[in-house]
């Protein structure tokens, strides 16, 4: 009963993060290795109807088919595979993350205290070791899906080290370092909360709004030339203060049909956000009302060209700024690419 009732909550458990899902079957795996089949047996039946009683049921009963969602979320990291969608990223990543979700010097001895943890806690270390391991072979990987699982890992870091403390004769014949270890703690992390307090991340999106901020009265839609990049569609709309259209260039489409050059993508980002085909887009007299006052230009690559082809449509397109990244921004795309911050250029149209 109780592996049941256990089986049940990490059921309960997927249904939050479907990444979870790893540490379900983490946990079985662990009883195979440690106590049998019929325990993991029950370990997954509880597991069972929890996902029947939470996703099956609501899943059926919102979209007419039972794991509707989840089975989604299975062949969008399928589909990752096969289009090469998400590329895999630096060893580092989630590693570098655990290391120093804890402040040094303490997150590097809390990590030391994890890897000792996995003789007596085993039933905790392998399934969060196999979730890290699955979570670099899958290739959607964010940041968040490390949240998951800090409880667990804390867990097995205090454990891990207050037992390396109680065994190690060579620090319990040391008491200084632990002073030593505090004081470090403070001299170096005191300057980076100084660091951090003051800066901010995705400032390039952040900055471009905010000086358009200034110019909304003016502003009744927006152009966002964003091939390649992604970066555009994290813009923060609402430090306009109103309402605008946004028509967002995505991805250069080679041997586009000229019919598809007035037309705007069939699912549009929201009400006033539309992903359209080619910046000849705006060439359609009926749609004078929807030319841009500002464009904003995604990175730096092959600018002259890019800019030529606006300024056909644009013939008085005039340089306004440039948005950097910040160093924070430099560094979270350090420990994962997937954060490409870019340089956003604004031009005004008129």
């Amino acid at each position: 009963a109780d592996d049941i009732f256990t089986g049940f909550l990490l059921g309960m458990s997927v249904s939050f993060c479907y990444n979870l899902m790893i540490i379900l079957i983490g946990c079985a795996i662990c009883y195979i290795l440690k106590s049998g089949l019929m325990r993991a047996v029950m370990i997954l039946f509880g597991a069972a109807i929890s996902l029947f009683a939470f996703e099956g049921l609501v899943d059926t009963i919102a979209f007419g088919s039972p794991f509707y969602v989840l089975g989604e979320y299975i062949t969008d990291i399928f589909n990752g595979y096969q289009n090469q969608e998400w590329e895999l990223r630096s060893i580092y990543m989630y590693i570098s993350i655990l290391a120093m979700v804890i402040p040094f010097p303490w997150g590097l001895l809390g990590l030391y205290g994890y890897v000792r943890s996995w003789r007596h806690c085993f039933l905790l270390f392998f399934p969060v070791t196999f979730y890290v391991i699955v979570s670099y072979i899958l290739p959607n990987k964010e940041e968040k899906f490390m949240v998951s699982i800090l409880p667990l890992f804390f867990m097995l870091c205090v454990s891990g080290w207050f037992r390396f403390e109680r065994e190690s004769r060579f620090i319990s014949t040391r008491p200084w370092l632990r002073k030593w270890t505090v004081a470090l703690f403070f001299v170096v992390n005191t300057p980076m909360l100084v660091l951090t307090s003051m800066s901010y991340m995705r400032r390039p999106q952040v900055e471009t709004m905010l000086w358009l901020s200034h110019h909304k009265s003016d502003i009744v839609s927006i152009f966002v030339e964003d091939r390649g990049t992604s970066c555009g569609k994290s813009l923060p709309l609402f430090y306009l203060g109103k309402d605008v259209e946004v028509y967002r260039l995505r991805k250069t489409y080679p041997d586009l049909d000229p019919s598809l050059y007035f037309s705007s993508e069939s699912a549009d980002i929201s009400l006033h956000e539309h992903n359209i085909y080619s910046e000849k887009y705006f060439l359609n007299p009926a749609f004078a009302d929807r030319r841009p006052q500002y464009v904003i230009i995604c990175g730096d690559y092959d600018m002259p060209g890019r800019l030529a082809s606006l300024r056909e449509i644009f013939p008085q397109l005039t340089y306004e700024t440039t948005c950097s990244p910040s160093l924070s921004d430099r560094v979270m795309e350090f420990f994962n690419p997937s954060n490409n911050n870019v340089n956003l250029h604004i031009y005004r149209t008129e």
